[in-house]
């Protein structure tokens, strides 16, 4: 649907309850909604309307109801439909802490396992309480290293045919079977980068970014001036954020959300500054690997339940939880966690609702490709 005729949908509602009989001010429904289609404000625009009743399902309006147009986050409905029927209402992610060492007094002889499933709702917090479960064991020392499992998805970032100069937008965040959220609306990997001025005009601004981790460099060109105009550059690949301009020196804090690269090895690091935080020494780095059957479980963080889940996807149209049930549906039901099987879940489902496999096309699991 196009942005400028984002009214359209709350005035055919309005419309439609205003009477049972469909008339309001002389108008029937049809001529009403006639006449929206005719307003100077979609001059140019495609659309498509059809109105049937919620009880009966009865016809009472239609406008090239037959033409074919660009669904965007409409697209959300197919995924979380799917998601209810194939992954169930009571699904939640899980994201263990897992090892194969053996504990010695105060030191762990071995390597943690950090084993994603996609969670779109671990927090920075989640990590700590991670930690924390380890120094309750009176772990102090980790002889080994963080290895990340994120077998259950694809290595495959981003959905067929985004634009490359999203990437460094919330909305286009790259997912993983890793992933950390932290904002009200559930963005994923992402930091803030929040900019204040300094101490007078023309001295640097003061720059930092959260969740502070050591994956993520933020270098800080901004100057204290007499505007606050900024900008945030992070090249694809790199998780070297520059942020430079001015920042006016009575300003409130400037706060940026842009995405992480290998959002994996940020939540690592983000547990290894956790551990930190909590006097444990890790001797080792942060790797990949697959959890071995014999690993024992320290810690588990599980997420709401998919129904909770699904008012964040879509109230807040979050385009991350959708790519994360597409991948989801399709490790549940051909055992890859890849778009393509994700996806071909999603059609079983929809043409097992009536709809036919010629009258539609879906990409993604949440509309980002428009």
């Amino acid at each position: 649907m196009l942005k400028t005729a984002g009214w359209l949908l709350p005035a055919i509602v309005a419309l439609v309850g205003c009477s049972s009989s469909g008339a309001r001010h002389g108008q029937t429904l049809s001529q009403a909604l006639t006449a929206i289609g005719h307003d100077k404000a979609l001059a140019g625009a495609s659309s498509g309307v059809m109105v049937r009743d919620a009880d009966s399902g009865n016809l009472l309006y239609q406008a090239h109801a037959d033409r074919r147009l660009v669904p965007a986050s409409n697209m959300k409905m197919f995924t979380s439909l799917a998601a209810f029927d194939i992954l169930g209402a009571d699904y939640r992610f899980a994201t263990r802490l897992l090892t194969t060492g053996k504990q010695r007094g105060d030191t762990l002889l071995g390597d943690l396992y950090l084993q994603g499933s996609g969670d779109p709702t671990l927090h920075p917090d989640d990590l700590d309480t991670f930690a924390a479960a380890l120094a309750q064991r009176g772990i102090r020392h980790i002889q080994g290293r963080i290895l990340l499992d994120t077998s259950a998805f694809d290595k495959t970032p981003f959905g067929a045919g985004w634009s490359w100069d999203d990437e460094p937008f919330a909305f286009a965040a790259p997912i993983s079977a890793l992933n950390y959220a932290f904002t009200p609306g559930g963005d994923i990997n992402v930091v803030r980068v929040d900019v204040r001025p300094g101490a007078r005009a023309g001295a640097p601004g003061r720059a930092s970014f959260y969740p502070a981790n050591d994956s993520v460099t933020l270098v800080n060109r901004t100057t204290t001036g007499g505007d606050t105009a900024l900008t945030l550059e992070r090249r694809p690949g790199s998780n070297r954020i520059v942020v430079s301009g001015t920042i006016a020196a009575q300003a409130e804090t400037s706060s940026r959300l842009t995405t992480v690269d290998q959002p994996a090895f940020v939540v690592g690091a983000l547990l290894q500054n956790a551990l930190r935080a909590h006097g444990i020494t890790l001797r080792g780095g942060i790797e990949e690997a697959v959890t071995p059957a014999s690993a024992q479980l320290l810690a588990e963080k599980t997420s709401p339940s998919l129904s909770r889940l699904i008012v964040t996807f879509l109230k807040v149209s979050n385009n991350g939880y959708g790519e994360i049930l597409t991948k989801a549906m399709g490790r549940k039901t051909q055992g890859k966690g890849d778009w393509a099987s994700g996806l071909r879940a999603i059609s079983h489902f929809v043409q097992n609702q009536g709809i036919e496999a010629g009258t539609y096309r879906q990409v993604d699991g949440s509309g980002c490709r428009a």
